[in-house]
């Protein structure tokens, strides 16, 4: 029963970060589409100079100043919720030794290839194929930090 139980576990804990990590995928590609921090500058003249170039340099720095911060948010949070989640799963799930049966093992690694595969060809879609960056790096994020602490610790009885 207990080993059931944690399957079930396992697959709403694969569906809460498989639906994080194409949100903050999603929300980084209309972020990219549509970002202006500040806004333009179209004409400015100082005493009969015009430093229009120069401002709109510092308004473009501007923005890829914010835009880079957003982004740490959004992988800080990411990182953050896979650790929370996948650690609480692997020492009060799991247990101290991490020993499973070896048809559970069986289906953690499988569920974990399906999971990978599918995130990454799904998170493709969505963003359209026009900011592959943010799919790397949040679902990226998402499968090492499965693998690492959960998937490659296991051992069978």
């Amino acid at each position: 029963m207990a080993s059931k139980l944690r399957v079930l576990i396992w697959f709403i804990i694969l569906g809460v970060l498989a639906y994080l990590s194409l949100g903050y995928s999603f929300e980084m590609y209309m972020l990219v589409r549509e970002f202006k921090a500040v806004g333009t500058v179209t004409n400015f003249i100082v005493d009969g100079l015009d430093l229009t170039p120069l401002i709109s340099m510092f308004v473009g720095g501007a923005s890829a100043i914010l835009f880079a911060l957003f982004g740490l948010i959004y992988v800080g949070v990411i990182f953050a919720v896979n650790l929370i989640l996948l650690l609480l799963f692997r020492f009060i799930g799991l247990g101290r030794n991490k020993v499973v049966c070896s048809h559970e093992k069986y289906i953690y690694k499988v569920s974990f290839k399906i999971f990978s595969i599918a995130l990454f060809c799904i998170g493709f879609g969505v963003v359209r194929f026009r900011n592959p960056f943010s799919v790397l790096i949040f679902n990226g994020i998402t499968v090492l930090c499965i693998c690492l602490i959960v998937v490659n610790k296991l051992k069978e009885k």
